[in-house]
């Protein structure tokens, strides 16, 4: 039988390993390391010399070189732009608050932060997706100017308004203790001053935006069946007269006490005509525009969805729902009339109130 050959590189494999002693070392070790199926000639003895460490580092360094889906340079220079931008943002709104103080910590926070988001993001939507291969020139494109316009320019304006408003805000927050303490004396003042008054007129003195946010139910009910009427919508009555009641009394109502009854409460709003001109302005808005507004794309989808109205292409959308709510506006012209004329009359009878209610003594005080 032919003797079998031994390959170039079994005397090395096959080497004897001596075992260790008492505090002896290892005797004619020899070791091969094998990359592809050759023999690193970096290695000999069993030691790593220097060269070849240094030899794959410069090829790993090397491979990302020409890896052009990595794009290092770029990837930084992103980050960089969008650090420069936190620059430029955090010394505009220094200058507009007027903040002198915590200069470097602003600064320093506001390059560091807008240069990692950066480059975290475009390596999560970009870079990944272009190793990956599942991503189109196109869309490439838009998720670079998305992370430019969100990680470069948003995101830095609004840290930058946060960090330099909270500065400015900070120092005149001790100064506005003892006004927070006056204004909480005044409101327990007119507090009690109201409780005096008989329950008809502490009524509508602190629940008069209940009667607007009614009034806002009622018109988004009538424009809700108007346009269903244009648009000959017979379906799903009740999911579309649901929120056109209830999404304009919960407006009307919440902006209504926002804007005229709480602050005739605490005593932030002492003059008649700017309480009946909140009052006008609420009424008009939102218990009279925002009914018809909303009342809109409500009926609109029900058309489109159960196509009982062929709709435009695309370039005339807008002349095509002007040409439609244009009869339901001059039929809700009275209403609307109606609501803001009601909203600044209430306005004023609440203010009317309140001045009544100041002009009564402080209970349990004596009359001479």
């Amino acid at each position: 039988m032919a003797a079998l050959k031994r390959g170039p590189g079994s005397e090395q494999r096959d080497a004897p390993v001596v075992p260790v002693g008492d505090g002896g070392e290892a005797q004619d070790v020899k070791m091969a390391v094998y990359t592809h199926g050759q023999l690193i000639p970096s290695l000999v003895g069993g030691k790593f010399r220097i060269p070849m460490v240094t030899e794959i580092i410069k090829k790993k360094i090397e491979d990302l070189r020409k890896d052009k889906t990595l794009n290092i340079p770029g990837t930084l220079s992103f980050g960089a732009t969008a650090g420069i931008s936190g620059i430029i943002a955090n010394c505009i709104f220094r200058l507009c608050f007027k903040v002198k103080y915590e200069a470097f910590k602003t600064y320093a926070s506001l390059t560091t932060l807008p240069f990692l988001s950066t480059i975290v993001t475009y390596k999560l939507f970009v870079t990944d997706a272009l190793q990956s291969g599942n991503i189109s020139k196109e869309n490439c494109v838009l998720r670079s100017l998305l992370t430019a316009a969100v990680c470069g320019v948003l995101y830095p304006s609004a840290l930058a308004f946060y960090k330099n408003g909270c500065l400015a805000v900070k120092p005149k927050m001790e100064n506005h203790k003892a006004s927070t303490v006056k204004e909480n004396i005044l409101f327990d003042i007119i507090t009690r001053k109201i409780s005096q008054l008989p329950e008809s007129d502490r009524n509508l003195l602190e629940h008069g935006s209940l009667y607007i946010g009614l009034n806002a139910g009622f018109s988004g009910l009538i424009a809700n069946s108007l346009f269903r009427r244009t648009l000959h919508v017979t379906q799903a009555r009740i999911a579309a007269g649901l929120p056109m009641a209830v999404l304009p009394f919960l407006t009307a109502n919440v902006s209504y006490y926002t804007f005229v009854s709480l602050p005739l409460s605490a005593g932030d709003l002492n003059c008649e005509t700017c309480t009946v001109t909140r009052a006008g302005l609420a009424g008009f808005v939102l218990g009279g525009l925002y009914p018809i507004l909303l009342a809109i794309p409500v009926n609109g989808g029900l058309a489109v969805r159960y196509q009982t109205t062929p709709l435009p292409q695309r370039g005339n959308i807008l002349n095509y729902w002007i040409r439609v709510s244009k009869p339901v506006f001059r039929k809700m012209l009275f209403p609307i009339i109606l609501q803001t004329v009601f909203a600044a009359y209430l306005g004023s009878r609440q203010y009317k109130l309140l001045i009544k209610a100041l002009q009564l003594p402080e209970p349990g005080l004596e009359m001479p």
